[in-house]
């Protein structure tokens, strides 16, 4: 019956990463009695390292090719080969999903470069192969850490792409702020986001003048006016309106990417939607940092 789980290997590559396994543990392994189902169940699981990818890929193609593998596991006739197949495979998965896919398809999304959509439905097949295992991803291998983000390094992987321009058109009356502009053309203070705990958020709250201002940290919010991401909205804003005075929201601003968000985008166990794109934001404050500005110049990008 193993021969069977052969037909799911032509879509494969051979892996080089070790995902480790949530099947079993070192005692289970050395001191179990061993019966036939045992015995290839674990042959299987052997087999279904090949299916893991040897490359980084991004988070369509990856869904795309689970899919193309459940699939293909449908022509295996035997239920019982089947099921072991699919178990093999989920643990497979799996370990790849947590170990590998999930912390680069998160820090693409924080830089901008991936969906809601894609990044979700990833996590929701991480979470659904982890209820069919009866597993919290323990005997997996432990997240790759993809690096902390800094707001000190200026320049590195930029692109234009990546930048983001002040917003001209009356920005101040769109942000809540403490005082008002001086005659001798003193920006008024613009308040920064805040999040309900800075250590594991619910929420983060904006200083919008209208509508929401609340937002969960576990969707993509944008404004009903502006589809850019949170942030990157807020930072527009923001960087308009001290864009005549901005010492001191460069610093504030600074601070506050430095100690709250950047550790929230290196956490290795958990995604925040609500930061999409911040990592661009990351970037804008390290320029304006380097360069004596707040942002990139006029509005002209996202």
């Amino acid at each position: 019956m193993i021969q069977a789980v052969f037909l799911l290997l032509p879509i494969s590559v051979i892996a080089t990463f070790n995902v480790g396994t949530a099947l079993y543990n070192t005692d289970e392994v050395m001191y179990k009695t061993w019966d036939e189902e045992d015995v290839l169940m674990l042959r299987s699981r052997m087999l279904m390292d090949q299916l893991i990818p040897k490359n980084i890929v991004d988070g369509k193609t990856f869904l795309d090719y689970v899919k193309l593998i459940m699939k293909t596991s449908e022509i295996i006739t035997s239920d019982q080969t089947r099921r072991i197949a699919m178990v093999s495979v989920a643990d497979a998965i799996g370990g790849y999903l947590q170990g590998m896919m999930l912390p680069h398809v998160n820090d693409a999304y924080y830089k901008g470069r991936e969906s809601f959509e894609v990044t979700n439905e990833l996590h929701v097949l991480s979470r659904k192969i982890k209820f069919i295992l009866d597993t919290d991803g323990r005997g997996w291998t432990a997240p790759v850490d993809i690096g902390r983000p800094t707001v000190t390094s200026a320049g590195i992987g930029d692109n234009d792409n990546d930048r983001i321009y002040e917003e001209e058109e009356n920005p101040c009356a769109a942000l809540l702020h403490s005082g008002e502009p001086s005659a001798d053309g003193q920006s008024a203070t613009v308040l920064l986001p805040v999040f309900d705990d800075n250590s594991y958020p619910g929420s983060l709250a904006f200083p919008f003048t209208v509508g929401k201002r609340l937002f969960p940290v576990d969707r993509p919010w944008t404004g009903s006016d502006d589809r850019r991401p949170l942030l990157i909205r807020y930072y527009r804003l923001a960087a308009g309106c001290t864009s005549s005075a901005p010492l001191q929201f460069r610093s504030d601003m600074h601070r506050w990417l430095d100690e709250v968000v950047v550790p929230l985008l290196a956490d290795r166990h958990r995604w925040y939607p609500v930061l999409a794109g911040a990592s661009r934001v990351v970037r804008a404050a390290a320029r304006a940092v380097g360069n004596g500005t707040v942002a990139d110049g006029p509005i002209g990008k996202a």
